[in-house]
């Protein structure tokens, strides 16, 4: 028996299933793992803590004493002593959006605590970081709603400081983007481009582009960017992202499939290969005329092991954070809307 005093960094990762369990019969190997002198919680309503647990593979052999678990160790097992340490079924995230890798050059503005930076300290740090920056180089940011609900955020503001880059101000919820020029041409959005169901390309009294995407018309933006990236970058992140969740005790996850087509979501998947399990749920994007719902058709539905595609994300309206969601009397910060 192998003794060690730290608990494994994995071993939240380790207990994917909790059950009641007896002494384990002559029949069955020893454990890989024993883990003793812990506070086991169980999700047992008649015993909801113990002292110990111990796994072989996927499988947990035994919950109990730690006197108990230790008498089932062979030559090979490990032994983890906890010295107190709380041990818990693995977290699920229930929602997540998995796929935004890091591309150009991201900066900061810091959104807390409020007031929200104004859209003239944003724009002063857009200044800054392309003039010391590689033409064409993605230039973005998150930002609050104060800065995408100003009329004076748009391309031309943008246009006037940092032409030879894409920008992109992402507001923090996810709903809304404000592109220069340069990143409409990188997005390959038009000047004639039709709002597609749920979205819009904000226009100015002329009726030209102002760069201001909503919903559905940022989303599939989004889509288009990321799903460009290479296949190397994408992987990267996924496994960085595995790697982070498996950290802090997270073994599954949602994934509300928004920022990859479904052909990348796929080659990604498959070639990260990750070790914690997610569920991919497709995200149709829309167009003028409806909803994109075939172009999931006939994909892998097991990328991977532990990686499943199946379900569908639905968005109905947008949210009163965005003062997009459709009230039946104007908001009480923003009259009239």
């Amino acid at each position: 028996m192998q003794k060690s005093t730290s608990p494994l960094p994995l071993a939240l990762s380790l207990l994917m299933v909790i059950a009641g369990a007896g002494p384990v019969g002559p029949q069955v190997a020893p454990p890989d793992f024993i883990f003793t002198g812990g506070k086991v919680f169980t999700a047992d309503s008649t015993r909801p803590w113990a002292e110990a647990i111990a796994i072989r593979g996927e499988r947990i052999l035994f919950v109990g004493s730690s006197a108990a678990a230790e008498h089932l160790a062979g030559p090979h097992t490990r032994l983890i002593r906890l010295a107190g340490r709380v041990v818990v079924p693995g977290f699920n995230d229930a929602h997540d959006h998995i796929g935004a890798a890091e591309f150009g050059t991201s900066f900061a503005t810091d959104l807390a605590p409020t007031p929200e930076p104004t859209l003239a300290t944003v724009l002063d740090s857009v200044r800054a970081i392309a003039h010391r920056t590689r033409r064409g180089t993605w230039l973005h940011t998150v930002v609050g709603q104060r800065v995408i609900e100003d009329s004076a955020a748009n391309r031309t503001a943008l246009d006037r400081i940092a032409p030879d880059h894409p920008v992109m101000l992402w507001v923090w919820t996810g709903h809304g983007l404000v592109l220069n020029t340069a990143a409409l041409r990188a997005l390959k959005i038009p000047e004639n481009a039709r709002d597609p169901l749920g979205g819009s390309y904000r226009r100015d009294a002329s009726g030209r582009l102002t760069g201001v995407l909503d919903d559905y018309a940022e989303w599939a933006a989004l889509r288009r960017l990321y799903s460009a990236l290479p296949l190397r970058t994408l992987v990267g992140y996924l496994r960085k992202y595995a790697a982070d969740g498996a950290r802090w005790g997270i073994t599954s996850v949602q994934d509300m499939d928004g920022y990859l087509d479904p052909a990348t979501t796929v080659r990604a998947f498959r070639e990260a290969n990750l070790p914690i399990r997610i569920r991919v749920i497709p995200y149709p994007m829309t167009n003028s005329a409806g909803l994109r719902g075939a172009e999931w058709t006939g994909i892998n539905a097991h990328p991977s092991d532990l990686t499943v595609i199946s379900g569908v994300k639905w968005i109905l309206d947008g949210t009163p954070l965005d003062h997009n969601a459709l009230m039946r009397a104007p908001y009480a910060d923003r009259p009239g809307w």
